[in-house]
């Protein structure tokens, strides 16, 4: 088995796209409720499914 290390986007990326809604490939960011249970991608931890807005950029979502 091939070993691997989920690593968080860091807070300065997040907040980058954020403000721009746009990711590094000039695709429109989008911001919905949550579905699912995430996890978010700077903090690792689960989020709220209908509470907290999730962004999404091809297939991540940031809180």
């Amino acid at each position: 088995m091939k070993i691997f290390k989920i690593v968080p986007l860091s807070r300065a990326y997040s907040q980058k796209i954020k403000s721009t809604m746009i990711d590094d490939f000039n695709n429109l960011v989008v911001e919905q409720l949550a579905t699912g249970l995430g996890p978010c991608r700077v903090s690792l931890k689960p989020f709220e499914k209908g509470v907290i807005p999730a962004f999404c950029l091809s297939t991540l979502l940031l809180i």
